[in-house]
């Protein structure tokens, strides 16, 4: 397992060497698609993160599904589904006055264009995988952001949670009439005979392609997934975080990749636009922007650290379990430091910039760099404008106090 390279700039610190993941070694690999759902949420950053970062104020983002294909098998399921059109249905009660679709008012504001059955059904890269080829749906945890409607999906698909979902929001949270007649996997501690970067694995093919992980925290029963997307001339992987984090603030930079001494991303922005009929946010590129490292750790970082994240891990009760999740995240972070793994966790927006999307594949992503232009565009989301700096004044930048 290689080690992630910045590829533009030394660290600030020298970085912790970074335990080996213990994957098990195959040829087998799956296909991996990141849907759009045509879901996008905006609210106060302080709601999900506490004291939020300059400039980043309020956090807009979209949610992901993952269509995974295990061709040998001739197998499809869907990781996650994003949030269904009609997503009051599945709404929580108490929750409803906080969430609102008309731009006004409500610290939630959701906009759902479609469900994920119709982006399938339209299939249009004619890859042939439709709702019908669906065989089973996994729900990285049970928010109605992600358990979409299921409902729509075939008698046939089966529905996979994780340990102690149902038991403990079944009824609460997840209707009855969602899942009635569907046959359900409700994996449990025995499920999981494997150990792979520190999270309790099980083998979802049984051939090393495609691993369920169980990182409880954000809630009870969270899963993340680990797929192989390429076996030769080494094998590379994506790991699918859910919402073990909402934010890449929550986990890097890390000790295992301090913050360099300059980074340089492609500067982009959201527009949300207002009122019912206004429709989703639009990503808006804007230009090059190369910051020193110095300056992102003592003015804008809380911390003033090269190796802290930005964020904490959420308290109660925006997680399920603050110290469970704070041990989920940080075996993310290991993960996270391996150039031959990807994280796309369930929100991150940045994804949009660099990688292919359905139908295309993104198994490639590896061999075409994305990682590395990936993993400091969140900070996009931070008040870095106000000090932008050229590349000659970067070489001589001397910290400000």
């Amino acid at each position: 397992m290689g080690l992630l390279n910045n590829g533009f700039s030394p660290l600030l610190e020298t970085p912790r060497l970074v335990p080996d993941l213990g994957i098990p070694v195959t040829s087998a690999t799956v296909e991996i698609r990141i849907i759009n759902t045509t879901c996008y949420q905006k609210t106060s950053t302080a709601h999900l993160l506490g004291q939020p970062i300059p400039g980043h104020e309020t956090i807009t983002f979209p949610s992901y599904a993952f269509l995974v294909s295990n061709r040998a098998q001739g197998v499809n399921v869907l990781f996650d589904l994003g949030m269904r059109k009609d997503w009051r249905k599945a709404c929580p009660p108490a929750l409803l006055p906080y969430i609102g679709d008309d731009g006004q008012g409500a610290p939630l504001q959701v906009d759902v264009e479609r469900d994920i059955v119709d982006i399938l059904d339209d299939d249009p890269g004619n890859i042939g995988i439709t709702s019908s080829d669906i065989s089973a749906v996994i729900w990285s945890h049970h928010h109605f952001d992600h358990r979409g409607d299921v409902a729509r999906f075939q008698s046939y698909t089966k529905l996979i949670v994780g340990p102690g979902l149902l038991d403990r929001y079944m009824h609460s949270e997840i209707h009855e009439s969602e899942i009635r007649g569907r046959d359900i996997v409700e994996l449990d501690d025995t499920s999981f005979d494997l150990t792979i970067g520190g999270f309790p694995a099980h083998d979802a093919f049984g051939d090393g392609s495609f691993y369920l992980l169980s990182c409880p925290g954000h809630t009870v029963g969270h899963l993340c997934a680990l797929a192989r997307v390429t076996a030769t001339p080494t094998s590379t992987f994506a790991f699918l975080g859910g919402d073990c984090a909402y934010h890449c603030g929550e986990f890097r930079p890390s000790p295992y990749i301090p913050l360099p001494q300059q980074v340089a991303f492609k500067s982009a922005s959201w527009h949300f636009p207002r009122g019912p009929q206004a429709g989703p946010p639009v990503l808006k590129n804007r230009k090059i922007l190369l910051c020193a490292g110095d300056f992102i750790k003592d003015i804008v970082h809380p911390y003033k650290s090269a190796t802290e994240s930005f964020y904490e891990t959420p308290a109660e009760p925006v997680v399920s379990s603050h110290d469970e999740a704070c041990v989920s995240t940080a075996k993310m972070e290991i993960f996270d430091a391996h150039d031959d793994v990807l994280v796309c966790i369930s929100h991150d927006k940045s994804l949009m910039n660099h990688l292919p999307f359905y139908p295309h594949i993104m198994n490639e992503w590896h061999k075409k760099g994305c990682k590395q232009k990936l993993h400091w565009e969140f900070l996009n989301d931070f008040d870095l404008d106000r000090n932008p700096i050229s590349p000659p004044a970067a070489l001589h930048f001397r910290r400000q106090r």
